[in-house]
């Protein structure tokens, strides 16, 4: 035999490589053989390659099919199936509480880093609770629900304003489908700059406009397809997607005008006040520095508009679907016409609207470590470090909680059971849930019941059986729109 001295290797390639040749292999083996038999989570069912790589979440979340997919899991596993290495999709509202509200909940993943603005951690991103906690205690009071009913004038004549915009699509459209999202998230934007920010914005709002606020949405939606991505092939992917967008020129202009819209809200305090009454006046009064106030605009304007379209937009496709739904709640509204009373406590209405929330489009998951000292839940230990999240789906289309879940049917509501009631979180929970959350409820509730007294929808029948959407971590309808049509007369 020759001996492997230097003469023996080739030219050019260095001794390490045959090592590595062997090395590299049979470590992946191991690492495989551990992953399958040995780790922490070896005993808890789930697809094949989940339990060697994350790649199979990652693509099911880019596909936007991760929700259908996952739903099939828990059919065939139970409550607790393992999506990845050190990742755990659980499908029971037993573990909501230990998850996000007891001791402060479990710390939010790294993940949500990509959804910084500006490089800037925001209220809703930051994994750091004393870091939110300055934030949220400065804006805080402007969401209360004493504040918000003060406002209630503001807020009914935006409202007004969307449904005088329905009657008009109702009227002009000629038998053309009736896109219900872009009013619906107009509907946000105003109420956003005219009740948070003070200040109207200075341009057109459509999409159809290089100043609109929608070209610069839908680029974010779109982007929440890379958030399960590590964050080294987040940062060379996401460029790429925004270079092969159609429409990246008018995307860029759109983010462009947000920015210098968030970047030069006022921050003054009115005379005689102490306190501003803006958000961006809030945050700059506790000493926020004005580009990182900026950044915390844009998030709150990304919630208020993004998710709350969506939500309004598919309450009213569901109640356009269903005369009987439409006609009962348009007699509980006229019972109640000139009384004062809390629209929140009409018991149909609030049935139709947690209907909406239930099946709109949600966040995907809400994911979170396990902290150090591990959990135990059903009979399984999660090791400190394991990623473990409650989908919002697999909660709301439970069939054991709510009997034929894809089914609106508010009249599920006049008897609820404690799982119910316990398992419908659409602002999330604890002291990380939604901080609009009473904004919202309340432009909800009052859009919900102008537009049935109005009658807009009366003759209105969907294109579609149902709203298709993408599962990003931000769901997407399909074609960034809910259309109705009306019947030409």
């Amino acid at each position: 035999m020759v001996p492997l001295d230097d003469a023996a290797w080739s030219p050019g390639i260095p001794k390490i490589s045959i090592l590595s040749i062997i090395l590299i292999p049979s470590l992946a083996v191991i690492l495989g053989l551990y992953r399958l038999f040995f780790h922490p989570l070896a005993s808890i069912p789930g697809p094949f390659f989940a339990k060697f790589t994350a790649f199979w979440y990652v693509y099911r979340s880019y596909r936007g099919d991760v929700t259908s997919h996952v739903r099939k899991l828990h059919r065939k596993h139970g409550n607790v199936v393992r999506v990845g290495p050190n990742t755990v999709d659980i499908a029971d509202g037993a573990v909501l509480g230990p998850i996000y509200v007891e001791r402060g909940g479990f710390m939010k993943t790294s993940d949500y880093h990509k959804f910084y603005f500006d490089g800037y951690a925001t209220i809703f991103s930051t994994s750091d609770p004393a870091y939110r906690a300055t934030r949220a205690k400065a804006v805080a009071s402007l969401f209360s629900v004493a504040a918000i009913r003060r406002e209630r004038s503001l807020i009914s004549t935006c409202v007004e304003r969307f449904v005088h915009r329905l009657q008009q699509s109702r009227t002009t459209s000629g038998g053309r489908p009736v896109d219900l999202q872009e009013p619906a998230r107009l509907l946000g934007f105003e109420v956003v700059n005219a009740y948070l920010f003070r200040r109207e914005y200075p341009h057109r709002v459509d999409g159809t406009s290089e100043k609109s606020i929608i070209p610069w949405l839908n680029a974010f939606v779109d982007a929440g397809q890379l958030f399960y991505f590590s964050e080294r092939w987040f940062a060379f992917f996401l460029p790429r997607l925004e270079r092969w967008r159609p429409q990246r020129d008018l995307e860029r202009k759109s983010a462009e005008s947000v920015h210098e819209f968030a970047l030069n809200l006022p921050t003054s305090v009115p005379d005689g006040n102490e306190k501003s009454d803006s958000y961006q006046g809030r945050l700059h009064q506790h000493g926020i520095p004005r580009d990182q106030v900026a950044a915390e605009c844009k998030d709150v304007l990304f919630a208020g508009v993004h998710s709350f379209g969506a939500l309004l937009g598919t309450t009213l496709w569901y109640l356009a679907r269903d005369t009987a739904i439409h006609d009962r709640l348009q007699n509980e509204i006229s019972e109640h016409r000139g009384l004062e009373v809390d629209m929140q406590q009409l018991p149909y209405l609030s049935s139709v609207v947690k209907e909406g929330f239930r099946l709109a489009p949600v966040n995907t998951q809400l994911p979170r470590v396990v902290p150090p000292g591990g959990w135990h839940f059903d009979e399984h230990y999660f090791p400190s470090g394991t990623v473990v999240g409650v989908s919002s789906p697999q909660l709301f289309l439970n069939p054991e909680v709510y009997p034929d879940p894809m089914a609106f049917r508010p009249e599920r509501w006049e008897k609820a059971s404690n799982e119910m009631h316990r398992d419908l979180i659409p602002f999330s929970l604890g002291i990380r849930q939604c901080i609009a959350r009473n904004l919202a409820m309340a432009e909800l509730f009052m859009a919900v019941k102008q537009v049935a007294e109005s009658d807009v929808l009366r003759g209105a029948e969907p294109l579609e059986d149902m709203i298709e959407t993408y599962d990003w971590f931000n769901t997407a309808v399909k074609g960034n729109r809910i259309d109705l049509v009306w019947a030409e007369k």
